[in-house]
């Protein structure tokens, strides 16, 4: 369980490697590290600036991580939503 009593988190990593397997192989063990684990990859995919638009918050986000990737040659992470936040209604006054 996280700090904030979530159970899992949902986002983008972004991984300073070239190939899917590399990547891959980085990413499970920097979640070891952090005694995590993967419960759903949805896809990957090498970065290209191109493929995100900047008009988004998303986009915007997922650009900055990979450029401080680049920078840095460690795992960033971003857009992250805790499952304590997705389990927040719509309708409920705890919803942000």
């Amino acid at each position: 369980m996280n700090l904030d009593g979530s159970a899992f988190l949902t986002g983008v990593a972004v991984v300073p490697v070239q190939t899917m397997h590399e990547a891959l192989l980085l990413f499970d063990a920097y979640l070891d590290e952090q005694k995590m684990m993967i419960m759903d990859l949805w896809k990957c995919e090498k970065w290209n600036p191109k493929n995100h638009d900047i008009s988004t918050l998303e986009g915007r986000q997922v650009n900055n991580a990979s450029e401080k990737c680049l920078e840095t040659n460690l795992i960033h992470y971003t857009c992250g939503i805790s499952s304590e936040a997705l389990d927040c209604g719509k309708g409920s006054s705890d919803w942000i």
